[in-house]
């Protein structure tokens, strides 16, 4: 936006949109097609906290939404384009490759709003693009490649579901910095479909809090900026009795910020610093420790 200035905003809008987020306004067109980029860098640390691995995936997706349900609930795919992806080692070596496999793979998800969107009786929108709701990339061949675009796309959806959350939370957050608990995120649980493992591994949130720290803008758009944090456990069992690792278990701290457009309700942008601690259990039922650090970022582009 030519000569967009984040000064000019604050003067039309006023000062206290500092101290206290105004109210969203909700809006969503079906059909509507928004580009986003996402990457995620995975470090692998030795005992002494040394890197010993690095893993990046960047990439761009198409979210479209492409059917209501109710008048405050619409479904909405994500379309991979490019994924491009990186590995780097301790020994120097490394690898850089384009994921065509990825490309045009889709996933879906349900958001909610918490006011009425949708014409009453609009239950349209292109349903024939709706293969399923939720990730599912079983018709792939079971690979750590696989594994990780499960992740990404986890990461899609997990954003999305913190910024409808936050949103419907507004009125909790009174004052700037103060962290409140987000009780619909708070002690819930995932199961990770990861490829080759059992049904049973899981991810579950421990207490979720949440702050409000002013305004900011991106792409034009002026947009609540909140952080929030959380500390998870995790469990996942390997359903493949040939490999080496059994078992992993950890604690899972994460933290970040997310900003969200006041104008729609749509994320602009959100960040993410996650930090696991825990043990793999091998098939000697040796206990081997494991650490690893995430760093995601998310933007509208």
């Amino acid at each position: 936006m030519t000569g967009f200035k984040f000064a000019d905003i604050l003067l039309e809008e006023g000062i206290e949109t500092l101290s206290t987020p105004k109210k969203i306004t909700f809006t969503c067109n079906l059909g509507n097609k928004t580009l986003y980029h996402i990457s995620m860098n995975n470090h692998f640390l030795s005992p002494r906290g040394h890197v010993t691995k690095t893993q990046t995936l960047s990439a761009s997706y198409i979210k479209v939404a492409a059917a209501s349900i109710t008048p405050k609930s619409v479904i909405f795919t994500y379309t991979w384009d490019d994924v491009n992806f990186n590995s780097d080692n301790w020994h120097g070596e490394s690898s850089k490759t384009k994921w065509t496999f990825a490309k045009g793979l889709r996933f879906s998800n349900i958001m909610t709003y918490p006011t009425p969107i949708m014409p009453e009786n609009d239950k349209g929108g292109s349903n024939d693009q709706i293969d399923f709701i939720g990730i599912d990339y079983s018709h792939l061949v079971e690979l750590p490649t696989v594994n990780l675009l499960y992740m990404l796309s986890w990461d899609v959806t997990g954003f999305e579901e913190m910024t409808s959350y936050l949103a419907r939370s507004l009125g909790a957050f009174t004052e700037v910095g103060e962290y409140v608990e987000i009780d619909t995120v708070s002690d819930t649980c995932v199961y990770l479909e990861f490829s080759g493992c059992k049904q049973d591994s899981f991810f579950h949130n421990g207490r979720f809090e949440a702050a409000f720290i002013g305004v900011s803008t991106w792409k034009g758009h002026l947009g609540a900026l909140f952080e929030y944090k959380c500390i998870g456990k995790l469990e996942v069992n390997n359903a493949k009795n040939k490999s080496n690792a059994i078992s992993q278990t950890g604690s899972s701290y994460y933290f970040g910020k997310v900003l969200i457009d006041f104008s729609t309700g749509k994320l602009l942008r959100g960040d993410m610093v996650e930090q696991v601690t825990g043990v793999i259990i091998n098939k000697k039922n040796k206990w081997v420790p494991q650490q690893k650090r995430r760093f995601v970022l998310l933007e509208l582009a």
